[in-house]
């Protein structure tokens, strides 16, 4: 790769952090340090990041400037629809992943917790990757098949709860706040780069479950803040758009070949 012109390297998680959170991967000791050296052989201004968190992180041991090139919103897809109706029964979304620190589990155990309070309520729940598993009402597994369908799920809850404990940048709550969901994402760094807490959304710590019970509550029982987290959702996901992130990336290829020519 290194002899068939300049190499370019977009970094989109952090290993070491990451390789942590389960034996079933292989140990961040033997990885990282590979991962490094690896890192190293790259001329300046020919690294990416897609968040200042990771570059942030991984400038500690390869000491080069990173470029960040942020990950956008298709606006033609993620947009409010005009599918939210009048009811009764509230509708708490999220998408459902096993792989641990997505933290469904955390959405779980919070669920029953807001159940105990307030009983009109259903849980909705996007099948990604569970498999065939089955829940009991409140609870709703759907499938969305297309990037439209998701948009209209988004846009349809009254709630988008995101518990995952570790992102690089978690694209989920974006595409929620850009379709106009009231947002709940749980602290995990990486979503620092959009999300301010009481203003687009409610940050709540990583694997609280009784943090985004009350949240949820919060919410459902405060229009005004409901309205305020939408509306300034919205405006956030504005600035994220596909067309931004290719220009900084061509802008990003153009520097890196001129400086090191």
């Amino acid at each position: 790769l290194l002899h068939k012109g300049e190499p370019f390297f977009l970094i989109q998680h952090y290993w070491k952090q990451i390789f942590k959170q389960s034996r079933k991967y292989i140990p961040a000791y033997v990885y990282f340090p590979w991962f490094v050296e690896l890192l190293k052989l790259f001329n300046k201004d020919c690294l990416m990041a897609n968040s200042s968190m990771v570059a942030q992180k991984v400038q500690v041991h390869v000491r080069k400037r990173i470029k960040i090139i942020h990950p956008g919103v298709n606006r033609s897809v993620f947009h409010p629809y005009e599918s939210k109706k009048r009811r009764e029964t509230k509708v708490v979304l999220t998408i459902g992943r096993k792989i641990r620190h997505k933290g469904f589990n955390i959405f779980l155990e919070a669920a029953k917790l807001i159940y105990r309070e307030y009983h009109n309520i259903a849980f909705v729940v996007v099948n990604k990757d569970l498999g065939n598993i089955s829940l009991p009402p409140p609870f709703e597994l759907v499938i969305a098949a297309t990037d439209e369908e998701l948009a209209r799920l988004y846009s349809s809850c009254d709630v988008f709860v995101w518990p995952s404990w570790y992102e690089t940048f978690g694209l989920p709550p974006l595409e929620a706040m850009s379709c106009g969901a009231p947002v709940i994402t749980a602290d995990s760094e990486g979503i620092h780069e959009y999300a301010t807490n009481g203003l687009n959304c409610i940050i709540v710590p990583p694997r609280d479950a009784s943090a985004i019970a009350e949240s949820v509550l919060k919410i459902l029982e405060d229009k005004n803040l409901s309205h305020l987290l939408s509306k300034q959702g919205v405006k956030t996901a504005k600035r994220f758009t596909w067309d931004s992130t290719v220009s900084k990336f061509e802008n990003a290829l153009k520097l890196g070949i001129a400086n090191n020519l």
